[in-house]
């Protein structure tokens, strides 16, 4: 209803939309499914980028 209120939601969803394209890009590399994060980035906003971090830092420390 304000300028600063749809501001915020525009950088949400700029965001959202950037963190899913690098998640897609990155999940190959690492042999991590994306779209489970990627639905979640769209259901639960930061929530979905953030778990993909946590899941990609477990997996590689795994792996090593």
């Amino acid at each position: 209803q304000s300028w600063g209120g749809g501001q915020v939601f525009a950088d949400l969803v700029i965001l959202a939309v950037l963190s899913c394209v690098w998640m897609v890009q990155d999940a190959p590399k690492r042999a991590i499914p994306a779209w489970p994060f990627v639905l979640l980035t769209l259901a639960a906003g930061s929530f979905g980028p953030l778990f993909y971090l946590v899941v990609r830092e477990w997996r590689g420390r795994s792996a090593a």
